[in-house]
């Protein structure tokens, strides 16, 4: 994961097969992240690399319990 600035996309580095995956998947418009600390992130897809090698969410705060469990 990366994220050039605070307020940016965050980009998320991702393998082929599920970069193939979410390409083939049209109207994917939420990710949920969790992180090896147990940090939840979730947001909106902005953009899914044409590549499959990555994809990007905007992410203002840590995910609401909703959002952690959906």
């Amino acid at each position: 994961m990366s994220r050039p600035s605070a307020g940016a996309p965050m980009s998320v580095l991702i393998d082929r097969q599920l970069g193939a995956a979410l390409l083939m998947a049209p109207g994917v418009t939420r990710a949920t992240l969790v992180l090896p600390d147990g940090t939840v992130l979730a947001g909106p897809v902005q953009a899914i690399d044409s590549s499959g090698d990555y994809f990007e969410i905007v992410t203002g705060s840590p995910a609401t319990p909703e959002e952690r469990y959906a």
